[in-house]
């Protein structure tokens, strides 16, 4: 994804990540709606509605 040219943080992904599920009320702390597979990367979980967050 991030080619060789890539100049950035890393970081960029993880704050407009935090935007999104802030936008969604999904808890930055204990995410239900967007998991992180570590080595892989994100995953929706279909299986939920905003309301099974709590939110």
């Amino acid at each position: 994804m991030w080619g060789v040219t890539f100049w950035t943080s890393s970081k960029t992904i993880d704050v407009h990540l935090g935007w999104v599920r802030r936008k969604l009320g999904d808890d930055t702390r204990h995410p239900q709606l967007i998991t992180t597979i570590r080595g892989q990367g994100l995953r929706f979980e279909t299986g939920l509605s905003i309301a099974d967050t709590g939110s």
